[in-house]
């Protein structure tokens, strides 16, 4: 039997994220929400693709570039498709696009962004005590960046407060790889948290 129990999260976002931008026709206002629509532009064997975001109090446009000046036959036809469908994952994922948002010189409001954590358990951290096991290894699935600091998805998901999480990072029972300083430390995508549960003991859960 395996001495370590393998464990799996996936954050995910469940909304575009809201752009910092000043709107051009209102003035008013400084923030755009994702329309989840795509507008096309196709010349002779040239296309142009952009992702539509609205001003939240007036709905003025401002469109972010996807693909410029591409021949069009080199365009995926499934992702052809979903730009010609207004596909709203792939609105959501575009969004999110490292490379998009620097080509695009976008500001992001992080704090905008909910999302969740998919886990295979629903294992708190109180419950590994009882667990007969040496160690619980958690891999952190992170395909977007949200700017999230990996301490708060471990307080959220593992229903620690932050005092609990300081003990157990400076005891040396939480750790992660490659070795960082976790209390500051932005979430990576592959992130693989170690918790040594041969250290815990039931009443560290009752101070």
């Amino acid at each position: 039997m395996s001495a370590i129990k393998e464990i799996s999260w996936e954050i995910l976002p469940l909304e575009a994220p809201i752009y910092i931008k000043r709107c051009s026709k209102c003035k008013n206002n400084n923030r755009f929400y994702n329309s989840s629509k795509f507008r096309m532009n196709n010349q002779k064997k040239n296309s142009d693709v952009w992702l539509i975001y609205k001003c939240i109090e007036c709905d003025n446009t401002f469109n972010i570039t996807i693909l410029s000046r591409i021949k069009w036959h080199l365009i995926d036809k499934n992702l052809f498709d979903k730009f010609i469908d207004n596909d709203y994952d792939t609105a959501l994922r575009l969004s999110l696009d490292q490379e998009i948002i620097y080509k695009n010189h976008i500001q992001i409001d992080y704090d905008s962004i909910e999302y969740e954590i998919r886990a295979d358990s629903d294992m708190l951290f109180e419950d590994m005590v009882f667990l007969d096991k040496e160690e619980v290894r958690i891999s952190i699935k992170y395909p977007y960046n949200l700017n999230l600091k990996l301490s708060r998805v471990i307080r959220e998901k593992l229903n620690l407060s932050l005092n609990k999480l300081e003990l157990m990072i400076d005891s040396g029972i939480i750790c992660i790889d490659p070795m960082e300083n976790i209390k500051k430390e932005r979430i990576k995508d592959n992130t693989i948290l170690t918790i040594k549960n041969r250290m815990l003991t039931a009443d560290m859960f009752d101070k």
